[in-house]
């Protein structure tokens, strides 16, 4: 994760184009292709629908996160 990304990146051999999922939007629950809930969350993007393993609350937390980073100013040491 860099600061005002949230870049998930395919597992080496899957063949899928990287994703910015900063402004991704969580779909609700029961709104997914197979209307399940749980540990995974369904997030529109301008590319599409995708289902992500883990929870909304968490993948909220992680749009929250870079979002935060991105606002804070860089201090070099």
């Amino acid at each position: 994760m860099r600061p005002g990304s949230l870049l998930w990146e395919p597992a080496r051999g899957v063949r899928a184009v990287p994703a910015e999922l900063t402004s991704a939007t969580i779909v609700p629950e029961g709104a997914g292709p197979d209307g399940a809930s749980g540990q995974a969350v369904t997030v529109d993007m301008p590319t599409g629908r995708i289902q992500l393993d883990c929870g909304a609350r968490m993948f909220a937390l992680l749009q929250h996160s870079a979002t935060d980073l991105a606002n804070r100013p860089v201090h070099l040491d």
